[in-house]
C-alpha cells in the first residue's frame, strides 16, 4: 500500500484544494492507498475545513512541535504503507502520479527514494533574471529523462516535493533521531527557510544500499505565490539553501566547525567586489550561510530560528 503524507502549516485554501481534488482525480483506486493530512500546528484546525470523507482511508493528524521533520516524522509514524509520497500543500499531482509511483517501485525493489518532473504555476510573473538555474531554489524540475545513481549525483537528487520513498528508509532517518536530537539541520520550520530534510533522506537511502532518482513518468505542478519570487524571499532561501548543504556536509563528517570557512570567504568576498550586480548578491549571500551554518554549529543560534 502507498500512503500519501500532506504536511501543512496554516495553508492557503484554494492551493490545498487544489491539491486535494487532484488527488481524488488519481487513476489509483482509492482502496490501494491511505491519505494522512498532518496538521502542524496551525493556528485554524485543517480538520475543520478540509473534509476526507471521500477518501475511505483518509485521515487528519495533529503535530503541535512546529516544523517539517517533526510532520513527518508524525505521519511516517501513522502510515501503514511500504511506499511513502510526501505531497506538500502546494504540489498538485497529474493523475497517474500515484499509479506510475506504485509501479516503479514494485518493479525496481532496489529503489530507496524519488522525484519527478515538476512544472511551475506562478501566481505572479518571475523578476527578470530569474532564469531556469534559479527555478531550481523552488524545486522546479524539468525531467525528461529518468536519472537513477547508487552514488550522490546531483542530477539523481531528488526533491522533497512529491517524494516517493520506502519506509524502510525513513525507519532509518526515524532511528537517526531518535538517538540525538543534535542535527543541526532541522528542514522548514514556521518563517524559516533552512532545509536539508529531503537531503538527509535521500543519504540514508544510499546509506542503506538503494539508488535515487528523478523520474520523467512522475509528473506534478507546484503552486508558487507571488511572494515566494519576490527579491527578498529568493536571496534569503539562496542563503538558506546555501547554509543547509554546509550543515548536512558537516553532519556527515561529525564535523563542529564549517571546514575551510575563511578559504572559502575570501573567495566570496572577491566576488562581492569585482562580479556583476547579481553575482555580487549571491556571493555576498554565500558569505552570510557560511557563518550562519557555522553558528548554528557552534550553538550560538537555534538552526529553526535562523533563516
Amino acid at each position: 500500500m502507498i500512503s500519501v503524507i500532506i504536511c501543512t502549516h496554516n495553508p492557503r485554501p484554494q492551493f490545498l484544494l487544489s491539491v486535494l481534488k487532484a488527488l481524488k482525480s488519481q487513476t489509483l483506486a482509492h482502496d490501494n492507498w491511505e491519505l494522512l493530512i498532518i496538521d502542524n500546528a496551525s493556528e485554524e484546525a485543517v480538520s475543520s475545513r478540509f473534509d476526507l470523507s471521500w477518501h475511505p482511508r483518509g485521515k487528519h493528524c495533529r503535530e503541535n512541535e512546529l516544523g517539517l521533520v517533526h510532520a513527518r516524522r508524525k505521519g511516517f509514524l501513522a502510515a501503514r504503507g511500504d511506499t511513502i509520497v510526501f505531497v506538500d500543500d502546494d504540489n498538485v499531482l497529474d493523475a497517474d502520479y500515484l499509479e506510475e509511483a506504485a509501479r516503479l517501485f514494485a518493479e525496481n525493489p532496489g529503489l530507496g527514494c524519488v522525484s519527478g518532473d515538476i512544472k511551475a504555476d506562478y501566481e505572479s510573473t518571475p523578476p527578470r533574471w530569474f532564469t531556469p538555474e534559479f527555478e531550481s531554489w523552488l524545486a522546479v524540475r524539468k525531467i525528461t529523462r529518468d536519472h537513477i545513481a547508487n552514488f550522490w549525483h546531483p542530477k539523481a537528487e531528488p526533491v522533497g516535493a512529491g517524494m516517493v520513498v520506502r519506509r524502510s528508509v525513513l525507519a532509518k532517518i526515524n532511528e537517526l533521531h531518535g538517538v540525538s536530537d543534535a542535527s543541526p539541520v532541522l528542514g522548514r520550520c514556521g518563517d524559516g527557510l533552512l532545509g536539508g530534510e529531503d537531503v538527509e533522506i535521500a543519504y540514508a537511502a544510499l546509506d542503506l544500499g538503494y539508488s535515487i532518482g528523478q523520474v520523467a513518468r512522475l509528473r506534478m505542478t507546484h503552486l508558487i505565490p507571488s511572494h515566494r519570487v519576490s527579491e527578498r524571499y529568493l536571496f534569503k532561501l539562496y542563503r538558506s539553501l546555501c547554509a543547509s548543504g554546509r550543515l548536512i556536509s558537516a553532519k556527515r563528517a561529525k564535523a563542529t566547525r564549517v571546514t575551510h570557512i575563511w578559504r572559502e570567504s575570501a573567495k566570496d568576498l572577491l566576488r562581492v567586489f569585482f562580479n556583476k550586480r547579481l553575482g555580487r548578491r549571491l556571493a555576498y549571500e554565500r558569505l552570510k550561510s557560511v557563518r550562519m551554518a557555522d553558528a548554528i554549529l557552534r550553538g550560538e543560534i537555534r538552526s529553526k530560528n535562523s533563516a
